[in-house]
């Protein structure tokens, strides 16, 4: 019966897990670029499909690093308390640009 009950406590931790990772990102698994990604309290979408919005290192200007995704994605955004309407997110040499979600 122990054994039972170790066995569900576990299985509620992980499911717990994957639930709120995916109301993070909408994905059901961490990735570097995920779907959505929360800065500054507001939601940007870097979109499902890969390389949708990929982007040149000329999109890094006027950026610094500001954070990570729950993927372990860099995070670039204006510096200063500019909100900004866009970031970009960078991984494994992939730039993606993600628009504000749903407006200011």
């Amino acid at each position: 019966m122990l054994i039972v009950l170790a066995c569900c406590v576990v299985i509620a931790g992980v499911v717990t897990v994957f639930v709120q990772v995916h109301a993070a990102t909408a994905d059901w698994w961490p990735r570097a670029i995920p779907t959505r990604v929360q800065y500054d309290d507001r939601d940007f979408t870097c979109g499902d499909d890969p390389r949708r919005d990929d982007v040149g290192p000329d999109a890094l200007k006027g950026l610094e690093p500001r954070g990570r995704t729950i993927g372990g994605g860099v995070i670039y955004a204006p510096g200063g308390f500019d909100l900004p309407d866009g970031i970009v997110v960078s991984a494994d040499g992939e730039l993606r640009a993600c628009p504000l979600s749903g407006g200011t």
